[in-house]
């Protein structure tokens, strides 16, 4: 199962495939559903990192990783955007409610899920994570919010 660098290369990973669907107007609202799997990522590297989170470590569901997030007093501000990214990437991938294709625009997507949520995950993910998985996260993400 993948260690803590494993889940920051996997993010990294999507990070790039992110600016390239960023690039295709057509494919907007996939890229939340990519933001969504950076933050995850990221998120389980931190989980990985936590000993008391040790059962989620190796494999877990979205309901287990935010149920930790929410009960962990310090990954409060992490929850908040994290459940917000994962509510609106599920709406997309599965047409949740009277939602419709092509219901984000990608100047929502960017300032809303990528600058907004996704930036302040990783943010409030850096007092937990290397200083090296920091800056490659901060720096791939710079390139996209430019």
């Amino acid at each position: 199962m993948p260690n803590d660098s494993e889940h920051i290369k996997a993010a990294l990973h999507n990070l790039d495939v992110l600016k390239y669907l960023l690039e295709k107007p057509e494919f907007c609202d996939w890229s939340v559903v990519l933001a969504f799997y950076v933050a995850l990522h990221v998120v389980d590297a931190v989980i990985y990192r936590n000993p008391a989170a040790h059962r989620l470590r190796h494999g877990g569901n979205h309901q287990d990783r935010a149920n930790i997030l929410k009960q962990t007093k310090c990954y409060e501000k992490i929850a908040r955007n994290y459940i917000e990214l994962y509510r609106t990437s599920k709406t997309v991938r599965y047409l949740e409610g009277s939602i419709t294709i092509g219901f984000l625009s990608n100047e929502t997507i960017r300032t809303k899920f990528i600058k907004g949520h996704l930036t302040q995950i990783i943010k409030s993910c850096e007092q937990f994570l290397p200083d090296q998985a920091c800056q490659q996260l901060n720096s791939s993400l710079t390139v996209i919010c430019n």
